[in-house]
């Protein structure tokens, strides 16, 4: 039986878009946030996807819970940058030579990472054929039970703090989830195991339907097994700052906005835990990519640390 390494639930999931023939963005990287609707994760319909567009689903980079719903930040469906009623409908891929670029810094002008949180590889594509995923979890009994069917909308949040991610991975046994017992954010209320769930392919067709026609990675696991601070700084930076959780307290803000006072977690390289202000410098994405002169943008929710840049003090402060 394969181990249940990827049970381990995300705070952080990527899908990764090329875009060709595009408007081409502004010179400098904008520090700009636009905050989403919360939008269930199942569609209605599949929609066809533009043949210009690439996808590659990296599922999952970072980590918190295993299989479980979140009640305040779910996957909405993917949508394709163009007009739906426009897009061609997909075909099979030609021969590699006929559509082999002649510059590839032609054929794609823009990258796109959609950063979504609160997910695993098995709660959404734990029964897609052919991936290396599961439909069975072990539990602290040693029982192995069958992963329940998810609600489109979790009623909770289960846990994934640090602690909680360091008692469900049971140094590596995989076997702890349902002893996140924490207030109104336990893995199972009256046996539901909520933390055990996943979907099938009606719950999600449009997530299949992208898996399917471009590129599924079910070997992706967690940079840190935590909540959403330290998951979203990997996505911009390969790297938490030490930064082991997410902000202590419930500040109106966060980052280098937040509060005098406000502090986050960090351990160092010998294992140091020292709570520190959550405004940091270290080399992100963004500054390698201004290096080269590729320019950037960055969209997420203000206020909160899904705003990764917003904790690097060099970006936010300049």
């Amino acid at each position: 039986m394969r181990p249940y390494a990827r049970l381990l639930g995300a705070a952080a999931s990527l899908v990764v878009f090329g875009f060709g023939n595009a408007a081409p963005t502004k010179a400098r990287g904008d520090r700009i946030t636009a905050r989403s609707p919360r939008n269930s994760i199942a569609s209605g319909v599949t929609r066809p996807i533009p043949a210009r567009v690439a996808a590659t689903f990296i599922a999952t980079p970072s980590a918190g819970k295993r299989a479980s719903n979140t009640a305040d930040a779910k996957p909405g469906p993917v949508r394709s940058a163009a007009d739906p009623g426009s897009a061609p409908p997909i075909q099979a891929p030609a021969s590699p030579e006929k559509h082999k670029p002649a510059d590839l810094n032609s054929a794609i002008q823009h990258i796109v990472f959609i950063i979504k949180e609160n997910r695993t590889f098995d709660q959404i594509f734990g029964t897609f054929p052919g991936a290396d995923g599961t439909t069975v979890g072990a539990i602290s009994t040693g029982q192995v039970i069958p992963l329940g069917h998810a609600p489109d909308r979790g009623p909770r949040d289960v846990n994934h703090t640090y602690p909680d991610a360091t008692t469900a991975v049971d140094n590596g046994k995989m076997d702890q989830f349902d002893l996140i017992n924490d207030k109104s954010s336990q893995c199972s209320v009256n046996g539901d195991y909520l933390c055990m769930t996943q979907y099938v392919q009606e719950d999600i067709p449009n997530y299949f339907s992208y898996a399917t026609t471009f590129t599924l990675g079910d070997h992706m696991y967690s940079s840190i097994k935590s909540s959403s601070m330290p998951n979203h700084l990997y996505t911009i930076a390969a790297q938490s700052g030490g930064v082991i959780n997410s902000v202590n307290g419930q500040p109106i803000s966060w980052g280098c906005d937040a509060p005098p006072g406000t502090t986050v977690p960090v351990i160092d390289a010998e294992g140091n835990l020292t709570n520190q202000f959550p405004c940091f410098d270290f080399q992100t994405l963004a500054d390698l990519l201004e290096n080269i002169g590729v320019s950037w943008r960055s969209y997420a929710k203000t206020g909160n640390d899904w705003n990764a840049y917003d904790a690097i003090n060099h970006i936010r402060n300049t």
